[in-house]
């Protein structure tokens, strides 16, 4: 099956929002934190119209245990998913089209770097700018599959831990890095997250603690 990109949706943010409860019911205790990541969750750039959501929890087990509980909801579980430590859900609408990924992983875990990439380009619009203009390039030039332009994007997830920026690998040249020549202009920054406020639905995240 092929990729669609579309404009940037400010709707999705909604979308997360209410779908992040949701999981947060099913997971229970064992949810710690449910992130919006995916160029969904990046103002302004083009994206497959796909929610992505990554939940953090003590315990994969327990999610495994609870499975049920997520396909309820209309997730199939699909293991793995090629990512080792990661437990991998579907979603589609009523329309039988895919609308939502979910992204589980055990705190402690290689999570950070969907964190980073997507924190990363929140603080530097114009790098952002970059990463969506070059995706009609990736496209035209991939075999038109979603696991190719998937592995595509999974090597911007890499970061060089010296610089924080993206590490620009050779199919993907035309994004730039862009650390020391473009300044930070996230109007407010919390926890080294560039956030629209202080309130908790503007970092795309919700906490699973009760208090």
């Amino acid at each position: 099956m092929g990729v669609e990109l579309v404009p940037y949706d400010p709707r999705w943010s909604q979308a997360y929002a209410q779908e992040a409860l949701a999981l947060h019911h099913a997971l229970g205790d064992t949810v710690l934190a449910i992130h919006h990541v995916g160029s969904t969750a990046i103002p302004g750039i083009l994206a497959k119209p796909i929610i992505d959501i990554l939940c953090v929890v003590v315990s994969l087990a327990a999610v495994d245990a609870g499975v049920h509980r997520l396909q309820s909801l209309g997730y199939l579980a699909k293991g793995e998913g090629g990512i080792v430590g990661r437990r991998y859900f579907q979603k589609k609408n009523q329309r039988g089209v895919r609308s939502h990924h979910g992204h589980v992983f055990r705190t402690g875990s290689t999570l950070e770097r969907h964190l980073a990439f997507r924190d990363f380009l929140l603080a530097h619009p114009a790098t952002a700018a970059r990463y969506s203009a070059v995706k009609p390039t990736a496209l035209a030039t991939l075999p038109l599959t979603r696991q190719a332009y998937q592995n595509w994007k999974r090597a911007l997830y890499r970061l060089d831990p010296s610089a924080g920026d993206p590490m620009v690998p050779p199919a993907a040249s035309l994004i730039i890095r862009a650390r020391s020549t473009e300044a930070d202009t996230c109007p407010n920054r919390l926890g080294g997250q560039c956030r629209a406020d202080a309130g908790p639905s503007a970092s795309g995240s919700s906490s699973g603690k009760r208090g």
